[in-house]
């Protein structure tokens, strides 16, 4: 079991028996959803915190309403706790579903946050946000 997480817990994509999913993402590939209301359109820059123990184990897919973007979201892989950054377009206002896809196993998945700041990560002791049963 990894240490260094924030909270109780981190997701985990297991077993970790070197499983790596390009193709068919949405219909193949574990996943993490979270409903999120956003009120304007345009586009958003996540922050995703995962670890990797290796170069085998150290991405994932981001993507809306279960359509992952083509750009694979990923770490350096070295065992160590680490923020990776990508931009979705939000073309609509309203609530959507953020998924997170497991693209190779092993990777684990610590937090993911929605930020203006797209040149450094953030604080690794953000708060969490409010949670509601209606979005």
């Amino acid at each position: 079991a990894q240490v260094g997480y924030t909270g109780k817990a981190a997701m985990v994509a297991a077993p970790n028996d070197s499983t790596l999913i390009q193709e068919d993402v949405a219909e193949t590939s574990p996943k993490l959803s979270y409903q999120v209301a956003f009120t304007q359109t345009g586009n958003y820059h996540f922050w995703i915190r995962m670890l990797g123990e290796s170069g085998a184990d150290n991405s994932v897919w981001l993507g809306l309403d279960g359509t992952p973007e083509t750009n694979i979201v990923a770490i350096l892989g070295d065992g160590t706790w680490q923020w990776a950054s990508t931009q979705v377009t939000v073309d609509t206002p309203g609530v959507h579903d953020v998924c997170v896809w497991m693209r190779e196993d092993g990777t684990y998945v610590d937090r993911l946050t929605l930020d203006g700041n797209t040149s450094s990560p953030p604080a690794d002791n953000l708060p969490e946000s409010p949670r509601s049963s209606t979005p």
